[in-house]
């Protein structure tokens, strides 16, 4: 990945939902500290925005449209950072008179060789005419971590034969997927997956959609599969 800054956008909605979904499947413990954040990336078509975290018993990740096209990127953002954007992506959401819809700017150098990087998040409302109406800003480092390649897992299990019989899964994990949820209209679809242990049950894949585009995937129980 190249190491010179990046500037993106994506829609303040999108951004509360994207921050929303990562959280609920970060881990707390401070003793791996690459899995309290979440990995942000975006794809080679540059138009989309991935965001993917896990706890080592699940994996949540979720896809948003950039508003305009950038350049292939990738920051391990912590969360603290996340926390600050779903409190603050709405802030200016109720505002109605002579702005357009807020948006959040996300401006991002990867981390150096020297182990730090930079990230400021701006959440910003313009008027109609073009200066800003309002905005609110966070400014933080980056610092360097190996994220597990826990998206494979989610390839994985797409291919995978599918499990039949009984299932358990642990409440408060299915819990943690309402915010993967972006209509409540559109449940979303299940996947139980096999393993070559007839007495090991692989992972649960959860599809979040709408006519049409998948919004975010979420699989339970992928520690059984990581390194």
């Amino acid at each position: 990945m190249s190491q010179k800054s990046n500037t993106f956008t994506i829609g303040a909605r999108d951004a509360k939902y994207l921050a929303d979904v990562v959280l609920a499947a970060m881990s707390k413990d401070d003793v791996t500290p690459a899995l309290t954040a979440a990995r942000l990336t975006i794809s080679d078509d540059k138009k989309t925005l991935t965001g993917i975290s896990t706890d080592r018993y699940r994996v949540h990740e979720a896809y948003v449209a950039l508003e305009k096209a950038s350049s292939v990127h990738e920051i391990l953002v912590p969360r603290d950072a996340w926390s600050w954007l779903s409190r603050a992506a709405l802030s200016f959401s109720g505002r109605r008179s002579r702005v357009s819809a807020p948006v959040v700017k996300f401006t991002s150098r990867p981390v150096d060789e020297q182990g730090e990087g930079y990230l400021k998040i701006e959440v910003i409302q313009h008027r109609d005419t073009g200066p800003e109406a309002g905005s609110l800003a966070r400014v933080g480092t980056l610092r360097k971590a190996n994220f597990p390649p826990v998206d494979r897992l989610i390839r994985e299990a797409r291919a995978a034969e599918l499990q039949t019989g009984e299932l358990r899964l642990n409440p408060d994990l299915l819990a943690g997927l309402r915010p993967l949820m972006p209509f409540p209209m559109f449940a979303p679809t299940m996947r139980p997956t096999k393993t070559e242990n007839p007495n090991k049950p692989g992972p649960v894949l959860f599809e979040f959609a709408t006519p049409g585009k998948v919004h975010a995937v979420a699989l339970i129980q992928p520690n059984l599969f990581l390194p």
